[in-house]
Order: structure tokens, then C-alpha cells, then sequence
């Protein structure tokens, strides 16, 4: 007889797919099929996780005064947003597909605290990013004010 704590780890080692179309639900940068366990590995490597990480300081005003590369996700914790003086726009590998996407970018801090998108490949989620610093840096908000 088999003990389920053995079956429980011998299914997080095999490739899990959604039921409904047969797709991997894991799977790395370059999109390729991971077991469970081997998106949890990857998943606690901050440098296989991080694509990119900019932290923008506003002014007095709200605008932008500063856009700085972080060199790593540690440096978001180490210095959480304080108000609304900065936001670190982080844009990350995500390890499952969620609706074929497994990257996004997430906004920490600022007037768009917790907002993200998400990207279907890593090509899109490095252009996102960049698209998000350009609309904060034009409109000090990465979301369209409501009128």
C-alpha cells in the first residue's frame, strides 16, 4: 500500500498540467515545463526570479525626481516605500502560468500601490516594464486618473 505522504511527493515531481487544455502549469523563463518541485527551487533563487527592478523617487510635487536600477529584490525590502515617496516598479518571473502568462511587473509603493500586469514571455514583460516607467514618468501614475 502506498503512503500518501510518498504520493503527494511523487506527483510534485512530475510535470502538473491545467485539466482543461492540457498546458504545464510550471514553467521556466524560456517556458519550457517544470515539475512542482523545480519551480519551488527556482522560485527561491532571487536572481533566476528578478528580470528587472526600478525604484522611482517622486518630489515634493509628485513628480518624478529620480529612476534607479535595484540590483537585486532584497533592496525592496531593505527600504520599503515610506507614503509616497518612492515606488519600485519590479518586474519578476512568476514560475506558474496564469492564463499563459508567467511574468509580471508589480508596483510597490507610490500612487499605484499593488497594481500589476502581467506578460506571456520575458521579451514582453523587460518591454512592460518600460512601458510603466514612461507612463509614471509622464504622468507621475502608472494608471490613467479617472475623470
Amino acid at each position: 500500500m502506498t503512503d500518501k505522504h510518498d504520493h503527494d511527493e511523487h506527483d510534485h515531481d512530475e510535470i502538473a498540467r491545467y485539466s482543461w487544455d492540457d498546458t504545464p502549469k510550471y514553467v521556466d523563463r524560456e517556458g519550457n515545463p517544470l515539475s512542482l518541485n523545480k519551480c519551488v527551487e527556482l522560485q527561491d533563487d532571487p536572481g533566476y526570479r528578478r528580470i528587472v527592478v526600478h525604484r522611482i523617487a517622486f518630489d515634493e510635487q509628485g513628480g518624478v525626481a529620480s529612476i534607479t536600477e535595484l540590483t537585486d529584490l532584497h533592496s525592496m525590502v531593505a527600504t520599503p516605500p515610506t507614503e509616497a515617496d518612492h515606488c519600485d516598479v519590479a518586474t519578476t518571473w512568476i514560475g506558474i502560468r496564469l492564463f499563459g502568462q508567467s511574468f509580471e511587473t508589480m508596483l510597490f509603493g507610490g500612487p499605484d500601490d499593488g497594481a500589476y500586469v502581467r506578460y506571456e514571455n520575458e521579451e514582453e514583460a523587460i518591454a512592460g516594464h518600460h512601458e510603466v516607467i514612461e507612463a509614471i514618468q509622464a504622468r507621475g501614475s502608472w494608471i490613467p486618473a479617472r475623470s
